[in-house]
This record gives C-alpha cells, sequence and structure tokens, in this order.
C-alpha cells in the first residue's frame, strides 16, 4: 500500500511539474513571440523611415542637378556676354588708337558705347528647402554640406562682383553719354541692329554695311568727336572695366562652373547610382 501510496504522489509531482514546465514553454515562448514582434516592428519603422529619407534624398539630388545644370548654362551664357562685351571695348582701344585726333566719327563710337552686363539668375530653390528640411545634416555627407555651402557662398559673391561691375559700368557710360550723340532719326533701328536687349548679344555681321548705319550716314548732322582728353577718359573707364570682367570670365566663373560639376558628381555617385 504505501509503495502504491508512493508511486501515486510521485506519478502527481511528475504531472505538475510536467505542468509547470509546459506553463514556462508557454510564457518563455510568449515572451520571444513579444520580443519578436517588437524588433520587427522596429526594424520595418526603421526600414520604412529608411526607405523614405533615401526616396526623399534622391529627390531632392535630382532636383539640384536639375538647379544646377541650370547654373551652369546660364554662367556659360553669362560668360559669353562678358567675352563679347570684352571684344568690344578692345575695338572702342583699337578705334581710338587707330583714328588721328580729333578725327573720331561719332556714328561709329556709337555701336562701342551701347554695352550691358547680363545680370545672374541663380536657381536657388532646391538649396533653400535642403537648408530648411536639415535633410544634409540627416545624411550624414559632410563632403556634400561643405561643397554645397561653398558653392552657395561663391554665388552670392558673383553677385556683388556684378554690383561692382555694374557701377563701374553706369560710370563709363556716364562718361560716354558726355561725348557720344545718340540722338538719330533711326536711334531704336541703330541699336537694335547691333545689340539684342533681350539676351544681351551682339549681333553677327558687319554693322558698318547695315540698312541703320548707312541711313544714318545720311543724317546731316552726323559729326567728328575732337575732345580727345574726354575721350581718353572714357577708354580708360572701359579698360578698367574690361581688367574686372576679364577676372570674371576666366577665372572666377569658371571655378563657379567646376564647384557645380563636382557636386553633380558626387550627387549622382551618392543617390543616383
Amino acid at each position: 500500500m504505501m509503495a502504491k501510496k508512493h508511486l501515486r504522489q510521485g506519478s502527481i509531482w511528475r504531472s505538475l511539474l510536467a505542468h509547470i514546465q509546459d506553463d514556462w514553454y508557454k510564457y518563455v515562448f510568449e515572451v520571444i513571440v513579444v520580443i519578436l514582434g517588437i524588433l520587427i516592428a522596429f526594424a520595418l519603422d526603421s526600414w520604412y523611415d529608411n526607405a523614405i529619407r533615401k526616396s526623399l534624398s534622391r529627390s531632392y539630388a535630382i532636383s539640384l542637378i536639375s538647379d544646377l545644370e541650370d547654373d551652369i548654362s546660364d554662367v556659360n551664357e553669362v560668360r559669353t556676354v562678358m567675352a563679347e562685351y570684352i571684344d568690344r571695348i578692345d575695338s572702342l582701344a583699337a578705334y581710338v588708337r587707330s583714328v588721328d585726333a580729333g578725327r573720331l566719327a561719332n556714328l561709329d563710337l556709337f555701336p562701342l558705347v551701347l554695352s550691358a552686363n547680363r545680370p545672374y539668375s541663380w536657381n536657388r530653390v532646391t538649396i533653400d528647402d535642403l537648408k530648411q528640411s536639415g535633410i544634409l545634416r540627416n545624411t550624414g555627407n559632410e563632403k556634400l554640406s561643405r561643397l554645397i555651402g561653398e558653392y552657395e557662398a561663391f554665388t552670392k559673391h558673383m553677385e556683388e562682383d556684378y554690383r561692382v561691375d555694374l557701377n563701374a559700368q553706369q560710370h563709363v557710360l556716364a562718361l560716354a553719354d558726355g561725348i557720344v550723340d545718340l540722338n538719330y532719326p533711326n536711334f531704336v533701328d541703330l541699336a537694335t541692329e547691333y545689340w539684342n536687349p533681350n539676351t544681351y548679344r551682339i549681333h553677327t555681321g558687319d554693322f558698318s554695311h547695315s540698312e541703320a548705319y548707312l541711313a544714318a550716314r545720311e543724317y546731316p548732322n552726323e559729326w567728328v568727336i575732337s575732345d580727345t582728353a574726354r575721350v581718353r577718359e572714357m577708354v580708360n573707364g572701359y579698360l578698367r572695366l574690361r581688367f574686372f570682367l576679364n577676372v570674371r570670365t576666366n577665372l572666377e566663373l569658371p571655378k563657379l562652373i567646376s564647384q557645380a560639376e563636382e557636386i553633380i558628381a558626387l550627387l549622382e555617385s551618392d543617390y543616383l547610382d
């Protein structure tokens, strides 16, 4: 009897222990499932956030590349206009040197003092959005942040240079206005025959054989400029302006283009590949 009693008790304990063990396994399993669920949720959330950031970064990269390519195109156009402006100043200086004092024809100086330097038109929308969104800080791309900062600072420097050049240009044009008379009956035809005010570009072709020029030659009051001292002052002013324009077109603007191209290359390699 005692043996059977002990046997029953042992069986009960084993059953109880097995039940407790089963409950423990279930508890551990449930804990593991919960932990795995939390980890998966975190992983999915992190993956989703990374996917959003990656998509946003790619979108900004595409937009910034487009803006920079437009900037490069605009700067190249500005360089072309500056180069034509420099050639015009060289023509003015050469003409004054080649003609005897007191024999400078007003009509020949007329197109040489028609001048305007083309302003810049930067595309800053994407850069401004990047600064406001803070995405550059979040990406951790320090090189890209530095290059964009340097590029933006240089565009502002070029705007200051443009204002300096514009002031110099206005000064020298004031000198020209005191020397060269633009009061021809066909002034508008003369001006537009030589220079396109919409593009700031000089028309190709020989201006001295144009219909507008030949008509102005028949103007009875066509005159010769004899005030060589004032002409010399005007030419000197243009030559000083030429020096600064040469710095822009041969040094500063190529540097700006190089900066833009470096940013584009970095964006393409880091965000578009």
